[in-house]
């Protein structure tokens, strides 16, 4: 992954993340990086890319030290927001309603209505192999959205693609 797909990837993930997910992702404008770490009671753990990077000392030593900038509530970690609920609910009816198939939209409908504060932002796979067509269309307008809304609120903080992305 180049570091532009690494940049969208992580920030796409943070921004869609549900409300009551246990994992959140901060922004050190200090040193300009973006982390991920997930909190369950008082237990910060890493989020990595995968089984590689978890054992790469460098990244397990950048986490240590993100670790307890985020403990001791650091002025320059910031932790980034999530698109609320409502944002999420919002985007989703109104992609359910530009749709024509009547049977697929009320059964998509009923999805939306169903939605939850703890649900990923992807119902995609819902109708994946109903509707291929949709299933694209749905794709690629989500990603328009996110990075929408990345530029939107995540660049005034100083959040970039040239950020270093610790997993």
């Amino acid at each position: 992954m180049n570091k532009s797909d690494e940049f969208w990837f992580w920030a796409g993930k943070a921004i869609a993340e549900p409300e009551n997910s246990s994992n959140i992702y901060y922004y050190d404008k200090g040193k300009d990086e973006l982390f991920g770490l997930m909190i369950e009671s008082d237990n910060y753990l890493p989020i990595f890319r995968n089984q590689i990077t978890r054992k790469n000392i460098d990244i397990n030593n950048s986490f240590r030290k993100a670790i307890l900038k985020v403990k001791k509530v650091d002025p320059n970690v910031i932790q980034l927001p999530k698109l609320s609920f409502d944002v999420k609910k919002d985007f989703l009816n109104r992609v359910v309603s530009s749709i024509e198939d009547s049977s697929l939209k009320d059964k998509l409908f009923l999805e939306v209505t169903n939605f939850s504060k703890n649900d990923e932002f992807d119902f995609a796979n819902k109708f994946k192999n109903e509707n291929p067509e949709l299933y694209f269309k749905y794709q690629m307008d989500r990603g328009i959205y996110i990075s929408d809304r990345i530029k939107e609120i995540y660049e005034p903080l100083g959040l970039s693609i040239n950020s270093k992305i610790i997993w």
